[in-house]
């Protein structure tokens, strides 16, 4: 695993009238009823941006120089918990970038809103670290730890794990949001690793993973606590999804057991549970998923 950038950091650019201030939401009106204070939507994505940053240094991993301007458009509902977020337009060279902040930002929670949902603009400024008359961002404590890059096209070409998993979501789980940390690892061919998922009832998930360089085929297993199996999805590629086969909407609280099984080639993965309304929004299917 290579060694965090710590020189790169998002920059969220200053107004000419106010040096210290970021970039400003623009709260949308025509779509929703609400208001929320310009402020209060600025000191949460401050309390956030370490995560804008994360997904920025991964594509700059790939592309040094990258920059641009990524707007998300986000609807903050009534409870002031995220119900969508989208790209709304992007300069970024890289649309894996845009697509993981858009990503992140479904799991930010607001203080809830007067008067119903609002639907906010929020524009970032990503630049690399270099130039002057900017604002530097970082995230408390330590610098986030850049990933490994995958091989080719289908499985990520130029992205990170982190960014890569985004894109997975994007793909299989849009409009649901992160219920558990995503969970790292490394393995060697057929070998696996077993983590505890503990899920709520009164929704449906998707168990996402997704491989890194050297990994040609990772495969994922999801067992009840009687050790009996659940799902599965051994498709050969490196993009495994539990729940997209069958629905996965426990009746009681389970802490399952998901087996992550590196079928065929070596390197990291990366997991993550996603959770969304009790009745499963129909998604993607795609061919080699097995049926139990």
């Amino acid at each position: 695993m290579r060694a965090p950038r710590a020189a790169l950091s998002v920059f969220v650019v200053a107004s000419a009238c106010a040096a210290a201030r970021p970039v400003g939401p623009m709260v949308v009106g025509a779509a929703t009823a609400g208001q929320i204070a310009p402020e209060v939507i600025r000191d949460v994505t401050l309390a956030h941006i370490g995560e804008v940053n994360a997904c920025h240094e991964a594509g700059l991993d790939t592309v040094p120089d990258a920059r641009g301007r990524v707007t998300v458009r986000y609807v903050i509902g009534s409870e002031g918990r995220v119900l969508s977020a989208e790209v709304a337009s992007s300069t970024h060279p890289l649309p894996a970038v845009a697509v993981c902040i858009a990503s992140t930002i479904r799991s930010w929670q607001f203080s809830p809103p007067t008067g119903g949902a609002v639907t906010v603009q929020y524009p970032f400024d990503l630049q690399p670290a270099q130039g002057a008359g900017a604002l530097v961002v970082r995230p408390p404590g330590p610098a986030p730890m850049a990933p490994a890059a995958t091989p080719n096209a289908e499985s990520g070409q130029g992205l990170s794990i982190d960014a890569y998993l985004a894109m997975r979501q994007q793909q299989f789980a849009a409009g649901m949001s992160p219920v558990l940390p995503t969970a790292y690892g490394t393995l060697e061919t057929s070998r696996a690793q077993n983590y505890a998922v503990p899920l709520a009832p009164g929704r449906c998930y998707k168990i996402i993973g997704v491989g890194g360089a050297g990994v040609e085929d990772l495969d994922l297993k999801l067992y009840d606590a009687r050790g009996a199996l659940v799902d599965q999805d051994v498709a050969t590629d490196n993009f495994p999804v539990i729940g997209l086969s069958r629905p996965l909407c426990p009746a009681a609280a389970t802490t399952y057991r998901l087996e992550v099984i590196m079928y065929a080639g070596r390197g990291p993965f990366a997991v993550r549970a996603f959770g969304g309304p009790a009745v499963a929004p129909a998604g993607p299917s795609r061919s080699g998923v097995i049926s139990l």
